[in-house]
């Protein structure tokens, strides 16, 4: 088992969005906890929302390289 918490790492990753003011895509995260009915619904929320953030436009780099990370251990989960 898993000790790693996708929910805590998307708390994370939209308070670290909100620090840089990107206020509007760190609530995205947040409500795609709170409107996920099952785990996979959740997971395909926030991976489609990591998706659009990276090719919107230039994030902070680590900020940019955590997002990857994440967005590709949800993309591996969901297959």
């Amino acid at each position: 088992m898993s000790a790693y918490d996708q929910y805590e790492e998307t708390r994370e990753i939209a308070a670290l969005l909100d620090q840089e003011g990107l206020k509007d895509q760190a609530t995205q995260l947040r409500n795609a906890l709170a409107d996920g009915a099952t785990g996979t619904e959740i997971f395909m929320m926030i991976r489609f929302r990591l998706k659009v953030m990276l090719n919107d436009g230039p994030l902070p780099h680590e900020l940019s390289l955590r997002i990857k990370t994440f967005y590709s251990y949800l993309d591996t989960a969901l297959q």
